[in-house]
């Protein structure tokens, strides 16, 4: 559907989601979740062109994140989402593993086709 923007979906009205999947548009922020905060668990971001983690905080119950496919350097702001078993980072530019330490319920991460290395004389 060529998405550009989540405020402009009117989420407002689906006061119930659960899973909101907006896989392959064109989103560059992540911003206007605020009205599915309480109910939404599943969150799929999957191919789009997000640049930073941010505005997820209110999203205090979710528990599965597909960031897969988007322009992300870092992994960061997500140390509130306590709830997460699932998290996917693939095909991103992320070049190192940090800020996963408070995300005690993980199961699933994923962070396959990255720009993670690892040195022997680290």
């Amino acid at each position: 559907m060529r998405v550009s923007s989540i405020p402009s979906l009117g989420l407002s009205r689906l006061t119930h989601v659960q899973k909101l999947c907006l896989r392959q548009n064109q989103i560059n922020r992540i911003e206007g979740l605020e009205p599915i905060a309480n109910t939404v668990i599943d969150l799929d971001l999957y191919d789009n062109a997000i640049g930073h983690v941010n505005n997820l905080e209110s999203l205090v119950n979710l528990q599965s994140l597909d960031l897969s496919y988007n322009a992300i350097k870092h992994i960061k702001n997500i140390d509130n989402l306590i709830n997460l078993t699932d998290l996917y980072f693939a095909s991103n530019k992320i070049a190192r593993i940090e800020n996963l330490e408070k995300l005690t319920k993980l199961r699933n991460l994923e962070l396959g086709a990255n720009k993670i290395r690892v040195s022997l004389y680290e």
